[in-house]
């Protein structure tokens, strides 16, 4: 059954975080052992952020065409196989990886071609979009080359990667994760080592909730990362006179703290505070402006709304799109001119939310 996702033995899973962040570039492939992995750099239920797929701005799921390289490459019941294997990634609005039969030549997509040997190979994330080949499966593909891949196509990279594996060393050298969405994990798929599963563990599908969130998946009280609609991630200009940015990636000027007070599951239209997570600073609004510093009482508080349903109730599911509303009735949102970060009054028609969307990924843990 085509539906008979991961998310089947997660469905009783709610995070309080997890983490994200980028992972060095190495001129190096990724996959598994006997399969080349992408020329990219992330990993696995640890990522690399900047390739993190986002949905557009006015929808909740996470979806991502694909297509098949060379129509007479691939007989119907090979397509149906590597559709219903790949399915194993999706969730209830969150990925749903929709696929389209023969690839054209501008497919804005994943293209999974077909190669000789024993070799697969993936892209990294947004990397592989519309590039020709970004998945390579060999000819007699398995369960676990297809769900290998297709979790590098979503921005996963290699678990022993991560500084602190524990006793995995093959194929080292091929990234440095920037982002570790889980603890250590020696039976995640994403690992070359045995016991070489074709499943991802149920800590891989933790990892891929606190990136892509679905079903009732909540944010609670904890370290998170703020990501725009745009894809990037709000930082903390430590010490600089441009006190708040956007950049690509995550590391610990993208992390923040998050809190109603009494800790638990956050509901839309609660009071909450943001800290910094460098030097535990506030998030203030002050005279009209942003400014980081010590708590200064309702200059520190925000309220979080549903931004496709602002009136929405009940608690905040990761990923979902969001507006951060001060309580001086100010909007955080991103300049459409500049990039920056500013802070808005809504018009009469609103707010934009291409440019005051924003969505929280869990962070529970950072890299060393």
């Amino acid at each position: 059954m085509r539906r008979a996702r991961l998310w089947t033995y997660l469905s009783s899973v709610v995070l309080a975080g997890a983490t994200t962040g980028c992972a060095a570039e190495v001129a190096t492939q990724e996959g598994l052992p006997g399969d080349e992995a992408s020329a990219e750099t992330s990993q696995e239920l640890a990522g690399l952020a900047s390739t993190f797929w986002i949905p557009r701005f006015h929808e909740r799921q996470t979806t991502i065409p694909v297509c098949f390289e060379g129509g007479s490459n691939w007989t119907l019941a090979e397509r149906q196989s590597i559709e219903n294997l790949a399915a194993v990634w999706e969730q209830p609005n969150g990925v749903d990886f929709y696929f389209h039969g023969t690839c054209f030549s501008d497919f804005p997509g994943l293209r999974v071609g077909r190669i000789s040997g024993d070799t697969c190979y993936a892209k990294i994330g947004t990397r592989g979009f519309g590039v020709v080949n970004g998945i390579r499966l060999t000819t007699a593909f398995g369960a676990r080359c297809v769900r290998h891949e297709f979790g590098h196509a979503l921005g996963f990279t290699h678990e022993q990667e991560r500084a602190d594996r524990t006793t995995c060393t093959e194929g080292l050298g091929q990234t440095v994760p920037d982002v570790y969405l889980t603890p250590y994990d020696d039976s995640s798929i994403m690992e070359y080592c045995d016991p070489d599963p074709d499943m991802p563990s149920w800590i891989d599908g933790a990892g891929l909730l606190a990136v892509y969130g679905g079903g009732e998946a909540a944010i609670s009280s904890g370290k998170v990362a703020i990501r725009s609609a745009r894809g990037t991630y709000l930082r903390y200009n430590q010490g600089s006179s441009t006190v708040f940015s956007l950049r690509d990636g995550i590391s610990s000027p993208e992390q923040w703290y998050i809190d109603r007070g009494s800790g638990g599951a956050i509901s839309y239209g609660q009071v909450v505070t943001i800290r910094t997570k460098l030097d535990n600073k506030y998030v203030n609004v002050q005279n009209g402006a942003l400014r980081a510093g010590a708590y200064a009482g309702s200059a520190s508080q925000w309220q979080v709304y549903n931004a496709l349903a602002p009136l929405a109730a009940g608690t905040i599911k990761i990923h979902e799109p969001i507006f951060l509303r001060s309580t001086t009735g100010l909007y955080l949102s991103r300049n459409p001119s500049t990039g920056a970060v500013r802070l808005v009054t809504p018009s009469s028609s609103g707010l934009s939310l291409e440019d005051a969307a924003w969505r929280f990924h869990s962070l529970l843990y950072a890299p060393p």
